[in-house]
Order: C-alpha cells, then sequence, then structure tokens
C-alpha cells in the first residue's frame, strides 16, 4: 500500500487515521484501511460505510448503493472493457463528513487499487451530498479502468488524473465538484505545456488542469467520450493525434482557448446552453430556436441558428417569466408560439412572427393547469398546446392564425400518462405521443380538419423513462425517447406507412431528462442535455445520416 492516488479540494490535505481507527480496521478482518460495516452490493460493487458515522453515514451508504450502477456501467462503456470487482467504502476521511477529505485508493487497477475510499458528505450543505458522494466514487472507479484498459492514461500521471476528474465531473450535475477544478491553476501558471508532455505525477493541480481543459476541448469539438477515452495515449499529444490525425496538439488548444478566461475545468462551456431540465425546440424554413430553463432562477432562455450559419448566442426571453418544467414550442405557419407553466400550474405563451419581437406573456385562456411540462405543434391552418392534467389525462387546446384560443378539450380514447407527451406533424397530420405507466410509448394521429385516431402502441416494445420528443417534415416524422441507460433510441414512419423500428442515435450523450427535435426547414435537429446539463445537438438532412453530437 506505497502508492495513494487521491483526489482532494485544491489546498486541503486528507486527515490521518487515528490510532483508534487503524486498530478498528485491523479487528474487523475485512484488509481495509478503516473500520467497514458493508450496506449491500449491486453488481460487482460492494458498498460499505464505518460505522462511526452513525445513522446519517448508514443512510448515505443505502442511497450510494442505488445510484453506484449506472456511473460503473458507464465506465465499461467509456473504456471499452469490462470492469472488476471493487469495494466502496464511505469513511470519516476529513473528520468534517463533508466531502472534503476528498477520495483515495492504492494502484491502478481493480487488483490493487479496487478498494475506493470515500470521505462522508453528508454534512454538505453546499451541494447535493449523494451527488458529491458520487463524483468521488466515479474518480477513483475510473483509474481503476485505466489500468485494465492499458492505452496508455496514467492514473498517477497529470494525463489520467484529469481524465479522472473529467469522467467524476460527466456524472455528476454541474458545479458540484467546483471545490475540485484545477483548470484555472494551469492558466494562472501560464499555460505550461503539458500536451505534448505528460507529469509523471497526480498531485499537481497545473498539469492536471491542462488535462482535463484539453478533455473539455475535445468534447467541443464533438468527440464521444468513448472515443477520446478508448483513443488512450501516454501524452494528450498522442491522443489528439489519434483522434484528429493532426500534430500540433498543444498549438490547438492555446488557439482554441484565445479569448476565453479560464475560470473553471470547462472554459468551453459558454459555447453551448446549460440546463437541469429537458430542452425545447421549433424551427421554419429560415431559423431554429433551442429553448432552455436555467437552473440558477427558472428563466427561459433562448438560441437560434440560421441554414448554414452559427448558433447567433444565447438570449433570455423577454417579460421576466420563471417556470419550474421545461417550455414547449411550435410553429403556427411561421410564427413561434413559446409555452411555460408557472409556478401554480398555470400556461402562459408568448409568440414572434418571422423577424419580429416577442409578445407580452399572456395566460392560456381556460382552467387547465397542470405540473409537467406542456407540448405544442402547429401548421399554416392552426397550432396546439397539450397539457396533462392531475389525473393523467390529455387536454389539448388551438389557436388559428389571427384568432383565439378555442377551448381546452380532453384527448379522446381515455389515454393517461404520468409524463409530459410530445406532439409533431407529418406533413399537415397532427401526431400526438404519450407513455404509459410501464414505460410503452402510444401514439394518436389527426388529419387537417380530422378527428383523433384510437390509440396505438408505437411497435418495438421500447421501454422508457422520460417523455417522448417528436418532431416531422412532410415526408416523415420522427419519434425519439431515453433508454434506461440514458442513450437515445428513434423511430420514424412515412405518411401512410408503419414506424420503421427503433435505432440508436450517434453515441456519445447519455442524457437524464426528454430530448427536444425540431425542423429548420427539412433538416432535422435533435437536443440533449448531459447528465452535467450541458445541451448538445445533432442534425440531419433530408436522407441523411446524424452527425456526429455538438455543443
Amino acid at each position: 500500500m506505497t502508492s495513494v492516488h487521491e483526489l482532494l479540494p485544491q489546498g486541503s490535505s486528507r486527515r490521518e487515521r487515528s490510532v483508534q481507527q487503524v486498530s478498528q480496521a485491523s479487528a474487523d478482518g475485512l484488509g481495509f484501511a478503516y473500520p467497514a460495516t458493508q450496506v449491500g452490493a449491486t453488481g460487482n460493487i460492494t458498498v460499505y460505510y464505518d460505522p462511526a458515522l452513525g445513522p446519517p453515514g448508514l443512510s448515505l451508504a443505502q442511497q450510494f448503493l442505488s445510484a453506484a450502477l449506472g456511473p460503473y456501467n458507464d465506465m465499461e462503456s467509456f473504456f471499452g472493457t469490462s470492469g472488476g470487482q471493487c469495494n466502496v467504502i464511505i469513511a470519516p476521511l476529513s473528520g468534517n463528513n463533508d466531502g472534503s477529505g476528498g477520495a483515495f485508493h492504492y494502484g491502478c487497477d481493480f487488483s490493487s487499487g479496487g478498494a475506493l475510499y470515500l470521505d462522508a458528505t453528508f454534512a454538505n450543505n453546499g451541494v447535493n451530498p449523494l451527488n458529491l458522494e458520487v463524483g468521488l466514487y466515479v474518480a477513483e472507479l475510473s483509474e481503476c479502468f485505466m489500468g485494465l484498459q492499458n492505452r496508455g492514461w496514467g492514473c498517477g500521471f497529470s494525463n489520467g488524473e484529469g481524465l479522472s476528474r473529467f469522467c467524476a465531473e460527466y456524472e455528476t450535475p454541474l458545479d458540484t465538484l467546483d471545490a475540485f477544478a484545477t483548470g484555472p491553476a494551469w492558466a494562472q501558471a501560464g499555460f505550461p505545456d503539458w500536451v505534448t508532455n505528460t507529469e509523471q505525477t497526480d498531485r499537481n493541480a497545473i498539469s492536471t488542469g491542462c488535462a482535463i481543459v484539453y478533455i473539455y476541448w475535445m468534447r467541443s469539438l464533438g468527440f464521444s467520450v468513448p472515443q477520446i477515452v478508448q483513443a488512450g495515449g501516454a501524452t494528450l499529444a498522442a491522443n489528439y493525434s489519434a483522434l484528429t490525425g493532426k500534430n500540433t496538439a498543444y498549438q490547438d488548444l492555446r488557439a482554441a482557448l484565445e479569448g476565453f478566461s479560464v475560470t473553471s475545468d470547462n472554459p468551453f462551456l459558454r459555447l453551448g446552453m446549460s440546463t437541469a431540465m429537458g430542452p425545447a425546440s421549433a424551427g421554419r424554413t429560415g431559423n431554429l430556436f433551442i429553448f432552455t430553463v436555467a437552473s440558477t432562477n427558472g428563466r427561459i432562455l433562448f438560441n437560434q441558428i440560421a441554414p448554414g450559419g452559427d448558433w447567433v448566442g444565447v438570449q433570455e426571453l423577454p417579460g421576466g417569466f420563471v417556470t419550474d418544467a421545461p417550455v414547449a414550442a411550435g410553429m403556427q405557419g411561421t410564427t413561434l408560439f413559446v409555452f411555460a407553466k408557472d409556478t401554480q400550474g398555470q400556461l402562459h405563451f408568448t409568440r414572434a412572427p418571422q423577424g419580429g419581437a416577442f409578445t407580452p406573456w399572456e395566460a392560456v385562456p381556460g382552467m387547465i393547469k397542470t405540473s409537467l411540462a406542456p407540448a405544442s405543434a402547429g401548421r399554416t391552418g392552426n397550432l396546439f398546446v397539450f397539457a396533462v392534467e392531475s389525473s393523467g389525462q390529455i387536454a389539448f387546446d388551438q389557436i388559428a392564425p389571427g384568432g383565439n384560443f378555442v377551448g381546452w378539450q380532453t384527448m379522446p380514447g381515455g389515454m393517461t400518462t404520468a409524463t409530459a407527451v410530445a406532439a409533431g406533424m407529418q406533413g399537415d397530420t397532427l401526431f400526438v405521443f404519450a407513455k404509459d405507466n410501464v414505460g410503452q410509448l402510444h401514439f394518436t394521429k389527426a388529419p387537417q380538419g380530422g378527428a383523433f385516431a384510437a390509440w396505438q402502441g408505437v411497435p418495438g416494445g421500447l421501454i422508457t423513462p422520460a417523455a417522448p420528443a417528436s418532431a416531422g417534415r412532410a415526408g416523415n416524422l420522427f419519434i425519439f425517447a431515453e433508454k434506461n441507460d440514458g442513450s437515445i433510441a428513434f423511430n420514424q414512419i412515412g405518411p401512410g406507412g408503419p414506424f420503421i423500428g427503433w435505432q440508436s442515435m450517434p453515441s456519445g450523450v447519455i442524457t437524464d431528462a426528454p430530448v427536444a427535435a425540431g425542423m429548420q426547414g427539412t433538416t432535422l435537429f435533435v437536443f440533449a442535455k448531459d447528465k452535467q446539463g450541458v445541451v448538445h445537438f445533432v442534425e440531419a438532412q433530408a436522407g441523411g445520416a446524424f452527425s456526429a453530437w455538438r455543443i
């Protein structure tokens, strides 16, 4: 046990074990560095806690047990290899039970380093304690995979330390691990070249900071986490060469950072949008819009892109509207409508004609209230808005150009749901999708001027934990669903035809929220937030394949 690999906040140190802790750990006979009582096991992971932590420690360990398997499975996907057995011991590393003692393990594989020691976090009032515990766990777990993979990531070197911290941040909500950030240390040191060279230590914030900023740069260029990790490389320059074929990694990274202030591990975050909720999207021939809800204040943000152009920049929707659920967007001809619920469940809307400004927010008439996100879709003649009532029934309203909302009606067929619905247009035919209580998706459709058809199951048996998303054009309509592992699947249907079958979206984004889809003319855009809240997108032209995910 001579080689200790540890994660600590900047300027912190781990408290030395007491004589009593050493003695009790030895008496336990488990071979661990701290006293440990088993809480349970899931997959290859066995979870223990130090009984000195008392009931709060036990409760945290039980919560962690339920959360441990998902990140483990993600590491197997990222590194492209099956993992081994590991033991997680939640212990009072700091004595404060706030995570400031970080985490440590011995060795760089599951045989020598498979006992992962995590500081208890239940007393942390700044971030979610369970999320922080998961971050500490992933930082050490990923290093076990590095030795197993054996492609150049050194768990005791700067490149591997940067990767382990990136993985930890990827698996936790944005800002969870801010206290552990090292990117700014690299910037403050003048950006020394730890790209061409790898420092053979995991204790230098400067070289580690270079590595994590590099990895976020690769993500901003559209490379997926598995692509980056499986490209390997004893240096970041070697990784860059494997991914891009170029030999100018350090110069290109410095050029990419021109004009940026490196105040976090991910300076490229400002290029995109961030949210704790699912996004929304709608488009027309001239431009496409993406909407998110700010995590900090519930305000609604938007960005837009013209065909062949760049994103114009994130702006806040005027009017100061605050919501606690994802919004919905739809087009009535070329007029954009945005719908949002207030904190009491009342729906409101704003609209903007092509080339015009958004109108003041207005309440959608009627007594319908919802705790879930609305949905919307439209055509030249009318626009629809959908809401799920507290009973689970689905209600809809519609508005014609220059007219008023006609009044809320209940969708026929008795379909009930516990999540938001999705709506999309296949030419002038309106499709509505809803998931039942086991996660199976169903749909109904209505041609222009016609009634809704009976609800039918979407073939293929896909089960989803989240609300679906939909968008369409004249030739075909798409339906998107999150799978239980956070990957995204899609299906499509042509006019008068059947669904062709579920397919997987390009890899690269694991989501924990509903996705969004919208059309810019005949180009399909799909948006998804990752576990950190960063919104990514892909696009596909009519008849073409999806691009790689980008921020």
